[in-house]
C-alpha cells in the first residue's frame, strides 16, 4: 500500500498534474500579455515595489506564457520549472510573505502550492507521455545504433601473443608459398627472401628420427660433402735402373 504507483498510472498522474499546472501558468501569462499588456503589468510591478519593474514584468510574462505551453506538452520541462520557480520565489518575497498564508488576504498560499507542484514534477520528470521522453528515447536508440555499428566494424590491429612462444599467424604470402626444404631462403613473387619461421627439415615423427634409417631417439646431423683426396701412391721404379748395382756383375 505504501509503494509507488505502477508506471502507467504514474505517467497518467504526471500528465494530468503537468497539464493543469501548465494551464494555470499560461492563463497568468495570457492575462499579462494580452488582457493587461506589458505596460500595465509594468506599472503594477512598480506599485508593488518590485525592483527592475520593466525587466521583471517582461521576464514573468514570457515565462508564464511560453512556459505554460511547454509544460503542457512536456517539452524542456526542467528549464521551465527552474525559470518559474525563480518567479514564484520573487513573488513570495516581494509581495505575499508579508500578508500571511491565505490567498484571500494576499498571502503566499497559491504561490506555495504552485512551487510545490513544480518541485514534484521536476523530481519525478514529465513522464513517458511527454515530448522530453520521446526525444530522449530517440537519442538513446541512435546512440545504441552507433555503438553497435562501431562494435561490428572490423579492426586492423594485430593481435599480440598472450604467452611467450605462442604461435603467430603467418601472413598470406607465407601461407601460399611452397614449404622450404633446403637451407636457402625461398624467394616469393615480391622479389625478396621469405624469412618465415618454417623449419628447414621436416618435423620428427613420434618415436622415430628425422630419417628412416636412423634409430628412434637419435638425430642424425648431415655431414658436409668434401672432395675426395687423391690416394698417395709410391713412385714407380725406373726399369732401366733395375739392372744397375754397385756390386760385382754376375753372369
Amino acid at each position: 500500500m505504501n509503494g509507488t504507483l505502477p508506471e502507467p498510472v504514474r505517467d497518467i498522474a504526471l500528465l494530468i498534474g503537468r497539464v493543469l499546472l501548465g494551464v494555470v501558468l499560461f492563463a497568468h501569462g495570457w492575462q499579462k500579455l494580452v488582457i493587461l499588456g506589458v505596460s500595465e503589468t509594468h506599472k503594477q510591478f512598480e506599485a508593488l515595489g518590485i525592483p527592475l519593474a520593466i525587466a521583471s514584468a517582461s521576464f514573468v510574462t514570457f515565462v508564464e506564457f511560453v512556459g505554460g505551453v511547454l509544460l503542457i506538452v512536456g517539452a524542456l520541462t526542467p528549464v521551465v520549472i527552474v525559470a518559474h520557480l525563480v518567479v514564484m520565489v520573487g513573488a513570495a518575497v516581494f509581495v505575499h510573505v508579508s500578508n500571511g498564508v491565505f490567498a484571500a488576504d494576499g498571502g503566499w498560499e497559491v504561490v506555495g502550492v504552485i512551487a510545490a507542484a513544480e518541485l514534484i514534477i521536476g523530481a519525478c520528470g514529465p513522464g513517458r507521455l511527454s515530448v522530453d521522453r520521446l526525444v530522449l528515447s530517440r537519442l538513446r536508440r541512435t546512440n545504441a545504433a552507433v555503438r553497435g555499428d562501431l562494435a561490428d566494424a572490423p579492426t586492423t590491429k594485430t593481435r599480440k601473443p598472450k604467452k611467450a612462444g605462442a604461435a603467430v599467424a603467418a601472413p598470406a604470402d607465407a601461407a601460399d608459398a611452397e614449404p622450404v626444404t633446403s637451407a636457402f631462403p625461398a624467394v616469393n613473387a615480391k622479389g625478396y627472401a621469405d624469412t618465415s619461421s618454417l623449419p628447414v627439415f621436416p618435423p620428427e615423427q613420434p618415436g622415430t628420427g628425422s630419417f628412416p634409417e636412423q634409430t628412434a631417439g637419435r638425430r642424425r646431423i648431415p655431414r658436409p660433402i668434401t672432395p675426395l683426396r687423391e690416394r698417395e701412391t709410391p713412385p714407380r721404379a725406373d726399369p732401366r735402373l733395375a739392372d744397375r748395382s754397385d756390386g760385382p756383375a754376375t753372369r
